[in-house]
């Protein structure tokens, strides 16, 4: 889906080669991908990136879009107009990685672990409604998969999230 959305223009929401055969992961990148062009932020599917249906309940397209879709919205604020977000998806026999990275100011290494607390926002609360719910809700999905999440300093200069989750493992009854 994501290889053909665009085709033609100038604006395709994929760079060449990218492999997101994942129907709703693919429209929540083309929908963030709108979403940053109307905030002036470049974001970037990584060409190499490659996702393949779930086609698991343990491990659905659910969980990946809460997951990619909040830790996008974040690098999207954080990068701000003018800014870069770069998304890099890649499968492999035994796990499922995710990095969501941008060129904003990044996360101080002693604010790192708190920024999965419940309400914990650096942001002001947006018309009155309060902040700091999207990393709780991707800690909580990743922990549930038993999963990992790492902060780390993106080359781009702002933060990089990197997200691990380990392939479930099929079990068959006999009958």
């Amino acid at each position: 889906m994501l290889e053909r959305a665009g085709a033609g223009t100038g604006n395709s929401p994929r760079p060449t080669g990218a492999a997101v055969r994942d129907i709703e992961v693919g429209a929540l990148l083309l929908v963030k991908r709108a979403w940053a062009r109307e905030q002036s932020v470049n974001l970037v599917v990584a060409p190499e990136s490659t996702l393949a249906p779930s086609g698991n309940a343990e491990h659905g397209s659910d969980d990946r879009v809460t997951i990619i879709g909040n830790l996008i919205d974040n690098a999207i604020e954080a990068a701000g107009s003018g800014g870069t977000v770069v998304v890099s998806l890649r499968e492999a026999d035994d796990a499922t990685t995710v990095i969501v990275e941008d060129d904003g100011p990044g996360i101080a290494p002693e604010l790192r672990p708190r920024v999965f607390d419940l309400a914990q926002s650096s942001k002001r609360p947006a018309g009155g409604l309060p902040r700091g719910y999207g990393l709780t809700l991707v800690r909580r999905v990743v922990d549930r998969l038993d999963g990992s999440v790492i902060i780390d300093d993106s080359p781009m200069g702002g933060a990089r999230f990197t997200v691990t989750l380990p392939t479930p493992t099929r079990v068959e009854t006999l009958s």
